[in-house]
């Protein structure tokens, strides 16, 4: 994956100490004032106010430790006998005393101005009294010593990166009085255990509490409407947050590296999940998005090792570059159907994903440039839903885990390149509704067998099925023979046969149609009926079966060596012999040994009877004595002789062991003359 550029912060202190080194250096103080020891420098801000203020002489970085210990902030000062109250803390106040050690600020001041204590890497602790109603822009910044902050209920603001690099506070409350945490606010507060943000809160900076690496819980209260991006990025203790109904939008790097985060719950209010969003939370192991999600953005689960199963609602459209890349523990997915986009490598590297659940109505990104979105994942079964109407170009491309692929009737397209080398594909159905067949789209399915291509099809693109060298059967249903791009289509030369529909070998055998050029004479036309036959005793002889057209079958009965054929199980004697087939029909020839035909046609007319009948298994058959050699057969409903008896001359009666015959009802036959036989 690529790296997000996390610059933005540090660009900005550059710029902030830039402007400090050029007007700072020129910062002058209106009087100094000693209080309890400690002498403090003052600006006159009004006719009675003032805000204590740098000291400056000739560099400013010369002088940024001219106060230490314990100081205390007076509520009023005198100078030149007019006596002032004390209301702010200004500019750099403080910044770099890194000997000052606590300050006490007296109720009387209600701002904290920019980077007033920055640097202050002695000071343990600080209250903020509750007059005091703006902390500005960094103003205890890299307070490393800082453990504890009390902040007064009347502060409404938390500037950028106010507590940024305190790596020692272990805990912060945020007052209800604060409306807005700004940007940075805690970065890198790394022993940060806890925190309770007050209710009045409406939004959470850019890296608000980016790198608290101890922060283990969080709870984000309703009024909160925005989280910024990277708020919680890199809070790697961070182990469940719940986001209120409030948020409407997840943003860009919100809990970027949050390694130990192991539950998520996001609100129906949610519409947009950002990039970056949950990178490398490899704890996660299940992600709900609600319906109410319509995009999620690049990279936003990328590395959820853990993430074993995940839900994209239906009204998600777009599904970012490298959105789930790498989420190795995810065994299935399942794309809505109101995505429209899946950015490049989305699913690439789910080193587990097995299942494809695929019903994006019409997505059509998956485009020259824009591929690899299933890339290493061992897909062995892809679902395509009802309502797909296009299957994307590069869908499916080297998914060597595929045996078979059904297209349903309702996709219209197979885009290029949808399936090519998916080496493992052996059956591949191609539903009725499907127009065209783009180019190479099944190209290099080197262990392609079986193709079934539907009745709609009308083009066929160059090397669509090239090098598919094994291909054996192709089924078509389109009575008009499809438009193949070239002889570049299919494998050439090649012994696959070509079924087509009845009434259509003309068309595909014209010498003008490149289905000739390819496959002629293994084209034949498929019959309506269901048509088959056999011999009374595969011992006795073999029948063929030559199709003159779909529905006109020639049969022929060829007996061994000591047999003749006899009739078939109809009585028919004619052979070989003409069907025309009008409904699903079944014949069996009947072999008998040679010398045997003639006699059974003198018995033909004979009488017999039977018993008993229902039988269970063994019956006795009775009749006048047989003058010569004759046969008895057993017959299924659909005519197949299923057992032959001979019978020798002279012989009256015979006891048959049917013990092998399944329940059911047979015909007992001697000549022309039958009986029906039921066995229990």
């Amino acid at each position: 994956m690529k790296i997000q550029n996390f610059g933005k912060p540090l660009s900005r202190l550059i710029i902030m100490v830039a402007i400090c080194m050029l007007s700072l250096h020129a910062m002058a103080y209106d009087f100094s004032y000693t209080y309890q020891g400690k002498t403090l420098y003052y600006n006159i801000t009004s006719d009675n106010t003032v805000e204590v203020t740098f000291y400056s002489s000739d560099n400013f970085f010369h002088n940024n430790n001219y106060v230490s210990g314990d100081v205390v902030i007076p509520s009023s000062v005198t100078n030149n006998g007019t006596t002032y109250s004390v209301t702010s803390i200004g500019y750099y106040a403080f910044s770099g005393c890194s000997s000052l050690t606590s300050v006490t600020i007296s109720n009387s001041v209600t701002s904290i101005g920019e980077w007033a204590f920055s640097g202050c890497s002695s000071l343990t602790s600080v209250t903020i009294p509750n007059s005091v109603t703006s902390i500005g822009d960094e103003a205890f910044r890299s307070c490393s010593s800082l453990t504890s902050v009390t902040i007064g209920n009347s502060v409404t603001s938390i500037g950028e990166g106010a507590f940024s690099g305190c790596s020692s506070l272990t805990s912060i409350t945020i007052p209800n009085s604060v409306t807005s945490i700004d940007d940075e606010a805690f970065r890198s507060c790394s022993s940060l255990t806890s925190v309770t943000i007050g209710n009045s809160v409406t939004s959470i900076g850019y890296w608000a509490f980016y790198g608290c690496s101890s922060l283990t819980s969080v709870t984000i209260p309703n009024s909160v409407t925005a989280i910024g991006n990277g708020a919680f990025s890199w809070c790697s203790s961070l182990t469940s947050v719940t986001i209120p109904n409030s948020v409407t939008a997840i943003g860009n790097s919100v809990f970027y590296y949050c390694s130990g985060l192991t539950s998520v719950t996001i609100p129906n209010s949610v519409t947009s999940i950002g990039d970056y969003a949950f990178v490398w939370c490899s704890g996660l192991t299940s992600v709900t998005l609600p319906n109410s999600v319509t995009s999620i953005g690049n990279y936003a689960f990328d590395g959820c090792s853990g993430l074993t199963s995940v839900t994209i609602p239906n009204g998600v459209t777009s599904i970012g570059y490298e959105a789930f890349y790498n989420c190795s523990g995810l065994t299935s997915v399942t794309i809505p159907n109101s995505v429209t986009l899946i950015g490049e490598w989305a699913f690439a590297g789910c080193s587990s994903l097995t299942t494809l659940n695929f019903n994006a109505i019409n997505c059509n990104d998956f485009a020259s440039g824009n591929r690899y979105q299933f890339y290493s994942c061992p897909l062995t079964s892809i679902n395509i839903g009802d309502s797909v109407q296009r299957i994307p170009a590069y869908f499916a491309q080297n998914q060597s885990g595929l045996i078979s692929i059904a297209i349903p009737d309702n996709v219209t397209e197979i885009g290029s390149r949808a399936f090519q080398g998916c080496s493992g594909l052996i059956a591949v159905t191609i539903g009725n509704g499907v127009n065209n067949i783009y180019s190479s789209s099944f190209r290099g399915c080197t262990n392609l067998t079986y193709l079934t291509i539907g009745s709609s099809v009308e083009n066929i693109g160059d090397s669509a099925f090239i090098d598919c060298n094994i291909l054996t059967s192709i089924t078509s249903k389109a009575t008009t023979p499809p438009e193949i791009a070239s002889s570049n289509v299919f494998p050439y030369p090649n012994e696959c046969s070509v079924t087509v529909p009845c009434g259509s070998l003309g068309a595909y055998a014209d010498q003008m149609n490149h289905w000739y050029l390819l496959f002629n004479p293994r084209i034949e036309e498929d019959m309506v009926f269901t048509f088959s036959v056999s011999a009374n005793d595969d011992a006795f002889g073999i029948v063929s079966n030559e199709a003159l057209s779909c529905s006109v079958r020639k049969i022929t009965a060829t007996p061994f060596d000591g047999y003749e054929f006899v009739s078939w199980n109809d009585g028919n004697t004619s052979n070989p012999r003409t069907i025309n087939i009008t409904n699903d029909t079944s014949f069996v020839a009947v072999f008998a040994a040679s010398g045997s035909s003639t006699l059974q046609e003198v018995e033909s007319t004979r009488e017999f009877v039977v018993y008993p009948n229902p039988i269970r298994g063994f019956a006795t058959v009775e009749f006048e004595a047989l003058q010569e050699h004759s046969l008895l057969r057993i017959a299924d409903l659909g005519g197949r002789v299923i057992k032959t008896f001979d019978l020798s001359a002279g012989t009256e009666s015979v006891r048959l062991d049917l013990r092998d015959l399944p329940s059911g009802v047979y015909t007992l036959m001697i000549g022309n003359t039958t009986k029906k036989l039921i066995v229990e």
